[in-house]
């Protein structure tokens, strides 16, 4: 006599394969949507900027000119350790200074907390500096007689000014 066994469940190999085809469908879904965050970045760090970039017009409005990185230094003395390249000396004074205005202050208030973070001085200060949205210092850059409108800039998704995909407020 023969017995009939019912089979039920998987077998070890069905298993690989059903596991495989859910991993190819993963990394497809990656792939596709891994450029739209660096989008969004790019989208959060340009909304950032032409907030900073309003400010500032309000600056200029009320003072009758653009404040320059040495002003605000001079002004403020903020130093910072491990910045050789100025940037967050540059947004903490430009945050004290624009806050200093209060319609400048009213466009800062439209800042998030994704857009704004603490640092501390070499003294030991805490000053607010703009941030883009992978988290680094925006710089500002402004030369008396060169240009005629500062320069924002985000160092980009490689974190690296003056790079390729710096982010700035200019065309």
């Amino acid at each position: 006599m023969k017995v009939k066994i019912k089979k039920n469940g998987l077998t070890l190999l069905e298993l690989l394969v059903a596991i495989a085809i859910i991993v190819i469908m993963a990394s497809m879904v990656f792939v596709a949507t891994s450029g739209g965050w660096i989008d969004a970045n790019t989208k959060q760090t340009q909304g950032t900027i032409s907030l900073i970039q309003s400010a500032i017009e309000d600056y200029r409005e009320f003072n009758g000119y653009f404040p320059e990185p040495n002003e605000l230094f001079i002004k403020y003395g903020v130093t910072f350790p491990d910045d050789p390249l100025g940037v967050t000396n540059h947004s903490a004074s430009l945050y004290l200074l624009l806050n200093s205005i209060p319609d400048s202050r009213k466009a800062l208030e439209k800042l998030t907390d994704n857009q704004v973070s603490t640092v501390s001085s070499t003294g030991g200060q805490i000053y607010f500096v703009f941030i883009d949205a992978w988290k680094q210092t925006i710089d500002y850059k402004f030369y008396a007689g060169i240009n005629t409108y500062p320069v924002i800039i985000s160092a980009g998704p490689d974190k690296i000014f003056n790079t390729f995909d710096d982010i700035t407020n200019r065309k």
